[in-house]
């Protein structure tokens, strides 16, 4: 996995955290930059259904949107943003192996001209790309682990 790699995972849940509010957000729309990014949707078998929080609310937006609660790829998706509200690296990249799959299907030309600029910069001052973590995962990606 390389830095841009990285990179266009936080941008993603930058666009998807900060620029909107999920529960507002359409299923299409959310399947789109979720293609966009990583190439692929969440995974096709259930893992849970959304657990009802503060921000989003997994049976009103079924409701609302009319999807049907057997689209698990849509549901992982939603996983994957709602257990990685806090951009904790190890969290995220946890949560997007067990809720999308090897990140190795992230897109590796640099993605960030899709968010705001102000959300660019805010996860660029947030998340360190030039810490010992995202550097191990660099270093793994060119010994071929």
């Amino acid at each position: 996995m390389n830095r841009t790699q990285i990179h266009n995972m936080f941008i993603y849940l930058g666009i998807m955290l900060i620029d909107n509010k999920l529960q507002s957000m359409s299923p299409d729309y959310i399947k789109e930059k979720t293609l966009k990014f990583f190439g692929r949707l969440g995974k096709s078998e259930f893992v849970r259904i959304p657990i009802k929080n503060r921000n989003f609310d997994f049976e009103l937006y079924c409701n609302t949107w009319k999807i049907n609660r057997d689209d698990f790829e849509l549901i992982n998706i939603i996983n994957f943003i709602n257990d990685t509200v806090t951009l904790e690296k190890k969290k995220v990249f946890y949560n997007f192996r067990k809720y999308i799959g090897e990140t190795d299907c992230i897109l590796s030309k640099d993605l960030s001209h899709l968010a705001h600029t102000n959300i660019s910069k805010y996860v660029d001052e947030l998340v360190n790309f030039n810490d010992r973590f995202c550097k191990l995962h660099e270093l793994r990606e060119k010994l071929g682990y």
